[in-house]
């Protein structure tokens, strides 16, 4: 599963994960003997506390040493080419001034600032309008961003474009689901079907929702508001037991839902959560994951200048299935759709 992991991820922020999502429980050496323990299979990480052998009825696997080892290599691959990239885009001065350490240049500065100002303030509270200051950078940056997205239907009508390659597409699906025992109309906007070219590459043959949503996350668009019930909408769906009709008398459920928003788009997420202190980023993957055990994921998209794209069925850091720059088709964790989770079970 972490090779398969590693394998969709095409840059570094993709190796971002939940290790508790992912781990397994192993035997590793601890002094002359040995302990059991969970250890990550995407970093190889040990997760948690250590487990008495007497809960264990059988000896699990030993710990997976190269797990780590191939984790860090591709971690580090990134990394540098990150850094050839920088040196290729970085302008070239002549002849080459002496090198400085803006990071500590910015924060003696800075300090100086705030030292001038306490001197002219002294009862001051100075953290906090340094925080109140901070907020407000984010809030501008944030306010600034413009998406090339302006309603739903542009998106619905970009994902139908390009994604009938790869998915039969059924578009405005009525369905009924059933809460506190009384049944419920609904309609999704989308449900998909893998053609054979996703089929031959390990998609399972089931139908999947996905919603559409426009997301501005600019201030006073109510942003908190759409998205958070954009997440339950789509969650709704699945704990409904919803039946969908794609076609006359025809009725199926689903495997999964997809959320697909302006946000899906690599460029306009990395402005977003870019911010410093990574506010809207922290929400929406609380929200994600939180859904995630509903079979709420995303639809991922990452474009590049040539007019190609990939794109990947994420649920909660894990990957479902994935279409690569060059076309790779990869199957990645099954078992991230398909959840039946309800409380905590006996």
């Amino acid at each position: 599963m972490g090779t398969q992991y590693l394998a969709n991820a095409t840059c570094i922020e993709d190796l971002e994960h939940d290790c508790r999502n992912h781990r397994e429980l192993r035997e590793r050496q601890k002094g002359r003997g040995t302990a059991y323990a969970y250890q990550c299979l995407i970093c190889g990480q040990a997760v948690g506390s250590e487990v008495s052998k007497k809960r264990v009825s059988a000896p699990p696997r030993p710990f997976d040493e190269d797990i780590a080892e191939y984790y860090s290599s591709v971690r580090l691959g990134f990394l540098e080419e990150i850094q050839k990239e920088w040196a290729k885009n970085r302008p070239s001065l002549s002849p080459r001034p002496r090198s400085v350490d803006l990071n500590d240049s910015f924060s003696r500065k800075i300090n100086q600032v705030i030292k001038d100002f306490r001197a002219e303030h002294p009862d001051c509270e100075i953290h906090r309008l340094f925080e109140s200051y901070l907020v407000k950078q984010r809030i501008t940056h944030i306010d600034a961003l413009e998406s090339r997205w302006s309603s739903e239907s542009e998106l619905s009508y970009w994902f139908r474009q390009n994604f009938s390659r790869w998915f039969e597409i059924y578009e405005e699906v009525d369905g009924v689901g059933t809460i506190d025992q009384e049944q419920k109309n609904l309609r999704i906007d989308f449900v998909i079907r893998p053609k054979p070219i996703l089929q031959r590459a390990g998609f399972a043959d089931q139908y999947m929702g996905v919603e559409v949503k426009f997301l501005d996350p600019r201030s006073d668009k109510g942003f908190h508001g759409k998205s958070s019930k954009g997440i339950f909408q789509a969650l709704s769906y699945w704990y409904s037991g919803s039946n969908w009709e794609i076609t006359s008398g025809h009725k199926v459920k689903l495997s999964a839902v997809l959320l697909f928003s302006n946000l899906s788009f690599a460029d306009e997420r990395e402005y977003l959560f870019g911010t410093y202190d990574r506010h809207t980023r922290t929400l929406w993957r609380a929200y994600l994951s939180l859904a995630n055990h509903a079979n709420v994921g995303e639809l991922q998209i990452r474009r590049y200048p040539n007019g190609r794209f990939a794109w990947f069925l994420a649920f909660n850091g894990d990957y479902y299935f994935s279409k690569h720059y060059d076309e790779r088709l990869i199957l990645g964790n099954a078992n991230v759709v398909n959840k039946k989770r309800i409380g905590n079970t006996r």
